[in-house]
């Protein structure tokens, strides 16, 4: 195996990493970082995407993952986190952390989803200190045994997107960076198109010195650093 085609097991440890550097560096007010979808073809990074979690930025993330030959996908979001052995509220996880729950924490969560090999999350916790920054916690993995705890719903979703996948059928259109910024790692001919350019990390939506193309780019540098 070469270090760029992982299984799903490497892309949990890939992805932990891309994770807290997308968090630590984001460039939105307060600390605020997108919803990432990164998209991978046999173990190989095809695509990395950052939606700005509204209704429309997911119905244009679905139309790009239709167009794009993939097998494998990761959802990676800023979430609130209960412990597994909380019992469980009516109340929202987040309210119960805005009153101070302390089986409630902030966190990343990365899901993992294999046409092949099936579902994967990864629950990163950390605190936020005026004098440290973000510190990060163990990270929690789950999927690899029959009785481990996924959100369900969330898997079905991105196993749906990879299902409906219509490689070859149109070009990819124009989409609008603001909305969702694209990074194509291995573009082809049908990145030529307008809205599209080259920039340092491949082909992207997004102009080359735009702040959010080298955390597009995280997961796969994380990928080259292991090799």
């Amino acid at each position: 195996m070469t270090p760029e085609r992982l299984d799903i097991e490497s892309l949990a440890l890939v992805h932990a990493a891309a994770a807290r550097r997308r968090l630590i560096e984001t460039p939105f007010p307060q600390g605020m970082m997108p919803v990432y979808v990164d998209l991978y073809l046999a173990g190989a990074p095809v695509a990395s995407c950052a939606v700005l979690p509204d209704d429309r930025a997911i119905d244009l993330l679905h139309d790009l993952t239709r167009l794009l030959d993939a097998d494998t996908i990761v959802h990676t979001c800023d979430a609130y986190l209960a412990a597994a052995s909380s019992p469980t509220s009516a109340a929202s996880v987040q309210s119960r952390f805005e009153v101070g729950d302390p089986s409630v924490c902030e966190g990343i969560a990365v899901m993992i989803v294999s046409l092949e090999e099936g579902a994967l999350s990864v629950r990163l916790p950390y605190a936020r200190s005026v004098v440290d920054g973000v510190e990060f916690h163990d990270a929690a993995v789950s999927g690899l045994e029959d009785d481990d705890r996924i959100d369900e719903a969330l898997a079905s979703r991105l196993l749906a997107m990879l299902d409906d996948s219509d490689l070859g059928v149109a070009p990819l259109p124009t989409f609008d960076g603001d909305e969702l910024a694209i990074l194509l790692h291995d573009p082809d001919e049908r990145s030529a198109c307008d809205g599209w350019g080259l920039t340092s990390g491949g082909v992207s939506n997004v102009p080359d010195g735009h702040p959010l193309l080298a955390l597009l780019g995280a997961a796969r540098s994380s990928i080259r650093s292991r090799g």
